[in-house]
């Protein structure tokens, strides 16, 4: 009798196996009637209390679950994403010293992001682009070179690095989900266009094309700023109508705007401002 019993809270209680595909479903009731009951023979089942803090509905109690697995596990593969989950309410409260040093262990993409956050609002920007840079070498999917690209191009832009900035909105146009921010990163490539028409360049530039429709400009730039050249569309009038130069440089002088001009052809070398 005793052992029906016992085998019979082994079978109520099941595993953790079909709980993520419960959760991605949006069957948080089920999910969580599962981990509860999981709990209840494997109390300190880390993968038990990690999904238990998933499924919480309360901020602390969720906090106290991932708190629990560092305790009891500190060099368990879990603990990363614990971290994470502490860090990201912390980040919430505006702690970001703190997200910081709970992060300090964590390599991934995801946390790599977070810090990077964190420095931007430390106002760190030389350092959040360091961040982001080594996310984006961690990214494991589109979704994480997507959160590093953003993150580049803001810490770039905040940093006064408009090119750069442009550059990093540019490739995150590129991959793959990226339809979803198409209206963010637009407005995200006009800021940086502003910034870098509104700032002072002094020097040479080398104009390698001139066209009327500003889309065939920016496509132009693009091409160049893969290919590793410092690149920007300067708007004109001709005539009364508006006509998009895109300009190579700035130089310090007219030979090394020269020598750079042998790359293109049918070129103007200007001097500006």
């Amino acid at each position: 009798m005793l052992e029906f019993i016992l085998l019979a809270s082994c079978v109520s209680a099941g595993t953790l196996e079909d709980v993520r595909e419960l959760f991605e479903a949006g069957r948080y009731g089920e999910a969580r009637s599962k981990v509860e009951a999981y709990l209840r023979s494997h109390p300190d089942d880390p993968e038990g209390l990690y999904w238990m803090g998933e499924l919480e509905g309360n901020a602390r109690a969720s906090l106290r679950c991932y708190e629990r697995i560092l305790r009891l596990y500190p060099v368990h593969p879990l603990c990363a994403k614990a971290r994470l989950k502490l860090a990201q309410y912390l980040y919430v409260k505006g702690e970001y010293s703190t997200v910081l040093r709970k992060l300090k262990e964590n390599f991934d993409s995801p946390s790599l992001c977070l810090a990077g956050r964190a420095l931007i609002a430390l106002g760190k920007h030389e350092r959040a682009r360091e961040t982001f840079l080594k996310a984006l070498s961690a990214a494991g999917s589109s979704e994480d070179s997507l959160r590093a690209l953003l993150g580049l191009s803001d810490a770039c832009l905040l940093g006064g690095l408009y090119e750069e900035a442009l550059r990093y909105a540019d490739m995150a146009m590129g991959v793959e989900g990226s339809e979803d921010w198409s209206a963010f990163l637009s407005e995200r490539a006009s800021l940086c266009r502003e910034k870098l028409e509104g700032s002072e360049i002094e020097g040479y530039v080398v104009q390698v094309g001139a066209f009327q429709n500003r889309a065939q400009a920016e496509r132009r730039c693009r091409e160049l700023r893969e290919a590793g050249y410092h690149v920007l569309v300067k708007e004109k009038l001709v005539g009364g109508k508006p006509w998009y130069a895109v300009w190579v440089g700035p130089y310090t002088t007219e030979e090394e705007a020269r020598r750079a001009s042998r790359a293109f052809p049918e070129v103007w070398i200007l001097k500006v401002p």
